[in-house]
């Protein structure tokens, strides 16, 4: 497992191994990994020496192509801190739908979690459930979740997705949430500054072919989502913004392009500042060939601050 020539064969082994800071994890370019379980690999790097998951040789990206498990994304980590995933492609798809991801990152009882870095990723064919309900909105091909934090509370610093091609994905593309957070808080109040997510960058992604919304971002204090493409979106069954905001504050999104929303009902726009978005920014960006066009609007009435402008809409 240490040179290309003594490889490590199988995701088991890679998951019974605990990683620390500057160890990398290469997977052989033009390799294929059928994958029965999820790539889990253990431990976590430093600030400036991160665990690297990539590729290494020439030729196409490195395929791990989940069987159809459920319960967790085809890469995932938990509790884990300073990693760069990039140049790999995975899927998971299945003829039933489940509870089934991309990549996930997860959060519990952990603390802060910081320097997750996913870069460069094609993540296609993640076979989830389409709906409104929790379950079917964690289902994406990249999910960032704190799931519990009674005990200690849990946030992620540092977090990025970039140059990454997500598509044929059932529900989401990109998805962020604090669970315990999503219906009972505001942002800003006490409970805000130990859950909250900063440093947050999307960028440079194209999403498309996506059955309900290409993005949902949740718990950011600033960041920004900003030079993605997204399209063919909303087709089944629900509606969705391409994409939105919840439990935000000061989040910047711009110079993103989002067309052919195919709601079927309610919610076909390129944006919406939902319930709970003060100070959001929305700008500089591109919607057009849409259900219901530019931005829809679901705000609370504490939801002050909230900006719209140079936006370029045509041919709703």
């Amino acid at each position: 497992g240490t040179s290309p020539s003594k490889p490590w064969r199988t995701i088991g082994k890679v998951n019974a191994a605990t990683f620390g800071p500057g160890d990398s994890i290469l997977f052989r370019r033009g390799g294929v990994w059928l994958a029965t379980e999820a790539l889990m690999p253990q431990g976590s790097g430093a600030e400036g020496r991160p665990v690297v998951l990539s590729a290494y040789g020439e030729g196409a990206l490195p395929l791990i192509a989940g069987q159809g498990f459920t319960g967790a994304g085809v890469v995932s980590l938990r509790n884990q801190s300073h990693w760069v995933i990039s140049d790999l492609e995975l899927t998971n798809w299945a003829e039933e739908p489940g509870d089934r991801r991309g990549v996930e990152v997860k959060g519990a009882n952990g603390g802060v979690l910081r320097g997750i870095h996913l870069k460069n990723l094609v993540i296609h064919h993640i076979k989830g459930i389409v709906g409104q309900g929790r379950k079917a909105k964690r289902t994406a091909g990249v999910e960032f979740i704190v799931t519990h934090d009674k005990n200690v509370p849990t946030r992620f610093d540092d977090l990025s997705v970039e140059g990454c091609h997500l598509y044929a994905i059932e529900n989401q593309g990109i998805v962020l949430n604090n669970e315990a957070f999503e219906n009972a808080n505001y942002p800003g109040d006490e409970t805000w500054e130990n859950r909250k997510f900063t440093d947050v960058v999307i960028r440079n992604n194209v999403i498309h072919d996506i059955s309900k919304n290409a993005m949902i971002i949740r718990m950011t204090e600033g960041g920004v989502v900003e030079h993605n493409v997204c399209f063919l979106t909303a087709f089944m069954e629900h509606g969705g913004n391409t994409i939105f905001s919840r439990n935000v504050r000061g989040t910047v999104f711009q110079y993103n392009e989002g067309f052919l929303n195919r709601s079927p009902d309610h919610d076909g726009s390129l944006y919406d500042p939902d319930i709970n978005s003060p100070k959001t920014v929305w700008r500089y960006s591109y919607s057009h060939d849409n259900s219901q066009g530019m931005a829809w609007f679901c705000t609370d009435r504490r939801d002050d601050g909230i900006l719209v402008y140079d936006l370029s809409l045509i041919h709703i």
